[in-house]
This record gives C-alpha cells, structure tokens and sequence, in this order.
C-alpha cells in the first residue's frame, strides 16, 4: 500500500474572513496556544488591580480565620496538621 504524505500540514492558507493566514497542522496548535495565553495574561493583569479581586480575598482570609480560631476552640486538628506536615513551631 501506498501512504499519502501530507506535505500541506504547516503550509499557510488564506481565508478571505481573516487578514491573517490560517494555519494547518501543528503550527496552528502552537500560534492558538500562544494567542490563548496572551488571552489569559492580559485578564490576568486586568483583574490584578480590581476590587473585586481584593474583596475575594478579605473574604477567604476571614474564612480562613474563622475556621482556624473554631479548630482551637474545638480541640481540632489544622490544616498543616491534618495533611501530615505537623505543625510549624
């Protein structure tokens, strides 16, 4: 039998829909990849500096506060304690 090389799987193709050339293959994975990540990184650097984003956290260390002073109150284990490391002395 025969095996058909794909010698178009890099090869650039134009898409009147997209100024830029679509790409086939894995060089597409690569370019999507690399878009995506930029994708995430300029949310990331957008949600930095947003209030929302600090009162998430107030409310997480108040979460965590809480539980930790019901832990000694209670005579519980905490979190270092309960995952084995034992606690930080």
């Amino acid at each position: 039998m025969h095996e058909r090389q794909d010698d178009t799987a890099d090869e650039a193709t134009h898409d009147p829909r997209h100024p830029e050339p679509v790409l086939r293959g894995r060089r597409r994975t690569e370019e999507q990849e690399r878009a995506f990540n930029e994708q995430l990184e300029r949310e990331r650097a957008h949600a930095e500096g947003s209030a929302e984003l600090e009162e998430v956290w107030r409310e997480r260390d108040m979460m965590r506060q809480r539980n930790s002073r019901l832990c000694r109150k209670y005579g519980l284990k905490g979190r270092r304690e309960r995952k084995g490391m034992g606690p930080l002395e």
